[in-house]
């Protein structure tokens, strides 16, 4: 019996007819990228350079169908995908094991190296429909690379080479929904069908025959693997990534899902296949409630954002990625895309994943999930900038859409939430876990901040989407209680599932007001919505460190740099026409903030807040941490602490206008609070010197603010370091002298000897 997948054929090269050479007609095709049966002995198979062609088992091989004459764009065929054609079928799968049950098969869909997917009527050999998404066109360098069809028949996967994955109604609005009736187009001319849904996150450049696949009892997901190693399984309804998969040391290719039970084979690059079992865990102690995962998420390992721990390096990455481009951007480009490989740009793309360090786990991987698509956004956003060979052709606009979909949607899954459930916000332990972890994701989308905000969610045809989804779902396995529950499920996947405006309107007053801004709207009131989210994000650090929870004290501080380099930083804007001035303010000024406000205070009290929670004994320790946000702090603090009744300005901070005294010694208070935690820091390191000049600068500046005396801490560390480093030369002194005093006898010894 024949099998339904795609196998290896065997059949002997000899026949009754005594011919030794009858597959010759199939091996001189370049190559076979697979092959599918139509029943016990037909079927077809898609090659190089002999299009799709057709095999009768049962004849023999001269007398082979051989090549369906389709036309000169077919000469290679990728990828092909059965269409069952008899009515009463609809609810059966298409990959029976059992083909006693075999469907009358006249229609297949089949995909070349061009952006169409073509059904064709296999008794008629012609094209009856054509399905490409509205973005592309016959010229755009895509390929299909896989095609699978929905067990109810309704609706088309194809997965592209050099972009991503499509879902398609195969019937288009005609009443096939209602009465399951075959209504094709059969005009040359007419136009293909659009996409109901795109799905991406992924990269697939790296190979050519990149499968995708539905998954689950209803078709609820969607299997595909990425250049990275991964294996990405999305969720059907919502875009979002459900689990992500190290499933390759180099690249996966895809993944199969059994169609009832709850695994899948993932296959790439490697040797070996490996099999995933989606279950609960194991382990008896692991929590999987929600509240279990916010649990678990409040314990990882703190991983420091490169903007935290490179200022510097981002922000000229930065203006070097703004300079490039002659025309401004569609979209915005906040700095926190840039932290992605530590916002490195370099000149090939080409197995550019590879320099990243490959991980040698073959392990769950979902932790790492948004961090990956940064990376994979930031290789797009490289080629297109490079105008090279881009590995989405979408645009990537649109892409950052999608990834800001599957960000937010794993962050509420990391904090044990469930987006349907707005409501369980306001009982949140405190507000700033809710703000995204990437401003990117928020900024561009909400109407506080933009102008003309991108439309949240990811790239649905809205106008057939719902009927498709309401079709495949609520009519197969969902009561019709739950029609209105899906309806708002939906709803919610396209707007703002999290709700962001409330975030600050919980905390009451006028801050939280959050009315749609215009293109007049003065940029300070934006700039003091963002100081909001900012100082709500402060204060949630404040509260886990007075409460004992260092780390996660040192997580929200962390973010709220995230967002304050939004103020602080030159980034392609996009539609954040707020930052317009701001920015033109911070290149007159060499990249400083010269003035004395809310913002700068907030920016720099986060500084030294993360250092002295990266100072606390612990597994979060960091002196080199603290050192460097001590430093940051520093040098923002250099324009209002240098002169008095000055601040410094200009390209090089080389002229001054005239401020108030108390500018100057809010300065000088916060510069002293500075040097000490630098100092401390040194200390503790086992720089000495750098330690005792620190804090000697520390009583310096303090005596400059009236009416503000000295510590005695500040005193005793200095004695502490003067005294460590006076027993550090000693020690150093007495190493050296037994050293050069051992050569020294041993040379006099030998010149005796001589």
């Amino acid at each position: 019996r024949a099998p339904a997948q795609p196998s290896t054929v065997i059949v002997s090269l000899g026949d009754n007819d005594g011919d030794s050479n009858g597959l010759r007609r199939f091996m001189q095709t370049r190559m076979c990228f697979s092959h599918i049966f139509i029943d016990e002995n037909n079927g077809l198979i898609c090659t190089e350079n002999s299009g799709l062609m057709r095999f009768d088992l049962r004849i023999s091989q001269q007398r082979q169908p051989g090549t369906l004459p389709l036309g000169m764009r077919f000469n290679t065929c990728k990828a092909c995908a059965l269409f069952p054609s008899e009515s009463g079928k609809w609810g059966e799968s298409l990959y029976r094991s059992d083909w006693n049950h075999h469907h009358d098969t006249n229609y297949c869909f089949v995909g070349g190296p061009f952006c169409d997917v073509n059904m064709v009527d296999l008794r008629m050999v012609n094209v009856v429909q054509k399905y490409r998404p509205a973005h592309l066109n016959l010229d755009s360098a895509v390929s299909v690379s896989g095609i699978c069809v929905s067990q109810d028949c309704r609706e088309l996967l194809v997965s592209y080479e050099s972009d991503q994955i499509y879902t398609f109604p195969i019937f288009g609005k005609s009443p096939f929904y209602h009465n399951k009736t075959f209504l094709f187009d059969e005009e040359d001319n007419a136009p293909p069908l659009p996409e109901l849904a795109c799905y991406g996150g992924h990269l697939n450049r790296m190979t050519f025959l990149k499968s995708a696949r539905y998954a689950g009892p209803n078709d609820e997901y969607i299997c595909t693997g990425s250049d990275s190693g991964h294996a990405y399984i999305y969720e059907k309804s919502t875009g979002a990534v459900s689990a992500f998969l190290k499933a390759d040391m180099t690249t996966c290719n895809g993944v199969v899902a059994h169609p009832r039970l709850p695994f899948f084979v993932s296959y790439g690059i490697d040797s070996t296949a490996k099999l995933w079992r989606a279950s609960i865990p194991t382990d008896e102690s692991v929590d999987d409630t929600l509240y279990g995962r916010s649990l678990a998420h409040r314990s990882r390992q703190y991983r420091k954002s490169p903007l935290v721990n490179d200022w510097n390096r981002i922000r000229k990455n930065l203006v070097k990625f703004q300079n490039l481009y002659e025309e401004p951007l569609e979209f915005a480009f906040p700095p926190d895309i840039m932290t992605a490989s530590g916002g490195q740009i370099s000149d090939a793309f080409m197995f550019g994943h590879l320099r990243r360090g490959r991980d040698s786990r073959i392990a769950n991987d979902y932790v790492n999930l948004p961090f990956e698509l940064q990376n994979n956004f930031l290789l797009c956003a490289r080629a297109h900038r490079r105008s090279s060979e881009e590995p989405v052709q979408s645009s990537l606009k649109a892409m950052a859409r999608r990834i800001s979909n599957m960000r937010l949607h794993h962050q509420y899954f990391q904090l044990g939430l469930s987006h349907q459930k707005r409501k369980s916000l306001r009982k949140w332990e405190h507000l700033s876990d809710l703000v995204p972890d990437f401003p990117a994701d928020w900024l561009c989308l909400d109407k506080t901040f933009s102008c003309v905000p991108s439309p949240p969610g990811p790239d649905w045809n809205k106008s057939l989407y719902w009927e498709a989804l309401k079709v495949a779902y609520i009519s197969n396995f969902r009561g019709k209680d739950s029609a209105g529950e899906m309806e708002r499920d939906v709803v919610l996947c396209n707007t703002e599932y999290i709700v962001y405006n409330n975030l600050i309107q919980d905390k009451g007053g006028e801050n939280g007001k959050s009315d749609t801004i215009d293109a007049d709207t003065n940029s300070e009131k934006v700039l003091k919505r963002l100081l909001d989210v900012i100082a709500l994000l402060k204060e949630g650090g404040n509260d886990a460190l007075r409460n004992g929870n260092t780390l996660l004290a040192i997580r929200r501080y962390d973010k709220a740099i995230l967002y304050c380099s939004i103020a602080y930083m030159s980034f392609p804007l996009g539609n954040l026409e707020f930052l317009e001035n701001r920015q033109a303010e911070l290149d007159n000024n060499a990249g400083h903030d010269v003035s004395w406000g809310p913002l700068i205070k907030t920016l720099i009290a986060c500084r030294l807040n993360l250092a002295l929670a990266m100072s606390k004994p612990g597994s979060s320790r960091d002196r080199s941490g603290t050192i460097e946000q001590c430093y940051r702090a520093l040098e923002e603090l250099m324009p209002f602490a240098s002169t008095k009744g000055k601040i410094l300005v200009g390209r090089n901070l080389d002229e001054s206008t005239d401020a108030y005294d108390t500018i100057y010694q809010e300065a000088k208070e916060l510069q002293a609070k500075a040097l000490f935690r630098l100092g401390c820091a040194q200390q503790e390191n086992g720089s000495f010197p750098a330690a005792i000049e620190s804090l000697q600068q520390c009583i310096k500046a303090t005596k400059e603010v009236p009416g503000k005396e000295v510590e005695k801490i500040v005193y005793r560390r200095l004695a502490e370091a003067k005294k460590q480093n006076i027993k550090k030369k000693e020690r150093h002194r007495k190493k050296f002298k037994f050293m050069f005093g051992a050569d020294g006898n041993s040379n006099n010894s030998d010149s005796h000897s001589g």
